[in-house]
């Protein structure tokens, strides 16, 4: 009222989306009266184009089976084990018969070239109790006898862009190892605990 913004519905959402550490919800704005005309701080409406247009990315969380946390995040990269290589020239080699979506990156961790970098690391998105099961089953059932998984957070990602279909995440901030017995509601949970503790 008198020109200052307020939550008339949604105070729960809010509350569960800041509790689960999301940076954001989608919201619909409505200005009375001219308010419009009188705003000048974030709630401005030119303000918030630009955010609906997308300047801001929305961070997401992804699981990954790896035992070497810091080595992925160095690397940036994920690459399938018969696309490694000792030298760079031998990985430019193997891309005349098989084309990759780049050229040949190294992982400066072991020093092999890779034939076939993925766009970031391959991972598995999650927002929702259906996609966490989604996530887990599908890294279960692909990486075979899998006990824990790594969980990360990342504004940079391409959501499908894995060379299997997976998602992919190149900038990644680690959060924490996760048993693959642990449900929807643990995760959450830990990850209110990490966002606000």
């Amino acid at each position: 009222p008198f020109g200052q913004p307020w939550v008339s519905e949604g105070n729960h959402r809010i509350m569960v989306a800041s509790a689960l550490g999301e940076p954001s919800v989608l919201a619909e704005v409505r200005y009375f009266s001219g308010g419009q005309l009188k705003v000048t701080s974030k709630w401005n409406p030119k303000q918030l184009l630009i955010l609906k247009e997308g300047s801001v990315t929305r961070s997401r969380y992804f699981l990954r089976d790896t035992n070497d946390v810091s080595g992925d995040l160095k690397r940036g990269f994920s690459c399938y084990a018969g696309a490694w290589h000792k030298t760079e020239a031998d990985a430019k080699d193997q891309q005349v018969y098989v084309p990759a979506l780049s050229s040949p990156k190294q992982d400066p961790k072991t020093k092999l070239w890779c034939s076939d970098p993925e766009l970031g690391l391959s991972s598995y998105e999650f927002h929702d109790r259906r996609s966490f099961d989604v996530a887990i089953e599908t890294l279960i059932g692909s990486e075979g006898a899998t006990d824990k998984i790594a969980v990360f957070v990342s504004s940079d990602y391409d959501l499908g862009a894995g060379a299997d279909g997976e998602d992919v995440f190149r900038v990644g901030k680690f959060l924490f190892y996760a048993s693959v017995d642990e449900s929807y509601d643990d995760i959450s949970r830990r990850l209110g605990e990490v966002n606000h503790g």
